[in-house]
């Protein structure tokens, strides 16, 4: 929603002067017309009628003014969001720079912390630091103090060198490694991966090819990922994080539908999660909805890494889901469910399987009168 304001015309001295001059001359020409107007009674006012007054001639010129104040705001602001089109890959960049760096990491360790010191830590030039670390700030990501010093003449002043950092709740929260929703490593694999592939997207558009392989020379992107995490623990890391980024947009996705609908609370439901990789969205429906069980249909490519992380799960939530691997050769291994959330997998497959997939299922609903929406 854009408010636009017309701001007040500001009138100089002269104008000023001018405009009272009018006003005089006006007042002494209103006084002259009315002692002529009397002593001349039957002059004819049919003309003087069609006239406009002057108080509704300024009204009119007032009316277009602003009119046009409001087209220039408006213009303003479509040009403001153009502008945050051009330029929001540079906010992108100093986050995956600042993340790169380590520099949420270090101010945690230290609560807070100076330029100079920051740049000495993570060895990196002064002048570039702070422009790095106020660029955050701008971004809500950091908060900064400045201090003043004595400098060797007596006088109190500030120096970029003596600011204290230190990290906002947000970075707390997602970019700091010891945080259980950080969100570090899909930041990184953001910046490795899809940042330089998107720059290569008109060559998807020109002729249909993998802006992934031109980038990387590499088939897909799980080909790539084994590449980068080689180890256990790396990859454990990556789908741990990968779960955690996209947990928060499973509460808002799952709030967003009423799924009692589907049935009592008496009455067990089934929720099935296909190409998933942690089985995000089913967690998080079993936590809003008791009576519903869940089926995760594992991405055959993340599968073993997947394990990983579901040997982390408590007993009681996997006595609530239960954890295959999908077949997308084979529709028939889909479990009957009354919802169906269709994630990664729709990226490797043709839509062709799934209408059959779908087809399958809303039988399956008529025929047990479950109601389902389109």
């Amino acid at each position: 929603t854009t408010t636009t304001t017309t701001k007040p015309t500001k009138i100089s001295s002269s104008e000023m002067s001018s405009v009272s001059s009018s006003s005089s001359s006006h007042q002494s020409h209103s006084q002259s017309s009315q002692s002529h107007s009397s002593s001349h009674s039957n002059i004819d006012h049919s003309q003087a009628s069609k006239r406009p007054l002057q108080g509704q001639t300024e009204n009119v010129s007032t009316q277009k003014k602003q009119k046009v104040s409001n087209n220039d705001n408006s213009l303003s602001a479509q040009a403001i969001a153009m502008f945050e089109l051009i330029d929001g890959f540079r906010k992108s960049k100093v986050l995956f720079v600042s993340v790169q760096l380590g520099i949420y990491d270090l101010l945690q360790a230290f609560g807070s912390a100076s330029a100079s010191m920051i740049a000495q830590k993570i060895e990196t030039n002064l002048a570039e630091t702070v422009k790095l670390l106020d660029a955050c700030v701008g971004l809500g990501l950091i908060q900064r103090k400045n201090y003043m010093i004595q400098t060797k003449s007596g006088r109190p002043e500030q120096s970029p060198a003596t600011y204290i950092y230190s990290n906002t709740p947000t970075a707390l929260q997602l970019l700091c490694s010891k945080s259980p929703t950080c969100i570090i490593e899909h930041i990184l694999q953001i910046d490795r991966i899809s940042y330089p592939t998107w720059s290569n997207l008109v060559l998807t558009i020109k002729d249909g090819r993998s802006a992934l392989e031109e980038t990387f020379s590499t088939p897909s992107q799980d080909t790539l990922l084994e590449k980068i995490y080689t180890t256990t623990h790396s990859q454990l890391d990556y789908v741990v994080e990968k779960h955690s980024y996209r947990s928060l947009s499973a509460q808002f996705v799952v709030k967003a539908f009423d799924l009692s609908a589907f049935g009592p609370e008496n009455t067990t439901m089934i929720f099935t999660e296909i190409g998933s990789m942690t089985g995000h969205l089913s967690l998080q429906v079993i936590k809003e909805y008791p009576n519903f069980g869940a089926n995760v249909l594992l991405h055959p490519s993340h599968s073993r890494w997947s394990n990983i992380f579901i040997q982390q799960l408590p007993a009681t939530i996997l006595g609530k889901i239960r954890y295959s691997v999908f077949d997308h050769l084979n529709e028939d291994n889909i479990p009957k469910s009354n919802v169906i959330a269709l994630g990664d997998v729709l990226l490797v497959n043709n839509n062709f399987k799934f209408e059959k997939i779908i087809t399958k299922q809303r039988n399956f609903f008529k025929q047990t009168k479950i109601k389902i929406n389109n």
